[in-house]
């Protein structure tokens, strides 16, 4: 029909924005913290969702004790879970230039499904 057909390029064109409940997330390096909460707009074309809401405030303290327990302080530096925190955030993207790879190793009962099954929850349609 004409007037209400899309190539599929034009869906989920834009890699650095994530359709989340209460509006679009966009990753800007020009907006403090990096990220930018614009309202939804049907000229987005969003096809996924993340099921949950973006909040700069939000605190986490469960997660960060999970966190906490599975990676620890090390030297007085969170340098896994810092990287974790980042790859979780470029993996909600579509940037692709990083092209890294990660393997979660670990005997068993350490966080590795948890922290990966956390990350499917708040990925909600964006989790492939």
């Amino acid at each position: 029909m004409p007037g209400f057909s899309v190539r599929p390029d034009q869906l989920d064109s834009e890699p650095m924005a994530i359709n989340v409940l209460n509006g679009t997330l966009r990753v800007d390096k020009e907006t403090p913290g990096y990220f930018r909460l614009d309202p939804h707009s049907p000229a987005d074309r969003f096809t996924k969702l993340a099921p949950v809401e973006f909040d700069p405030s939000a605190g986490a303290p469960i997660f960060r004790a999970f966190m906490d327990q599975v990676q620890p302080v090390r030297d007085g530096k969170k340098d896994v879970q810092r990287f974790l925190a980042q790859w979780a955030g470029l993996a909600l993207t579509g940037e692709t230039s990083e092209q890294r790879l990660t393997f979660h190793w670990g005997k068993g009962q350490n966080g590795k499904g948890t922290w990966v099954k956390c990350l499917l929850h708040v990925y909600g349609d964006y989790a492939d």
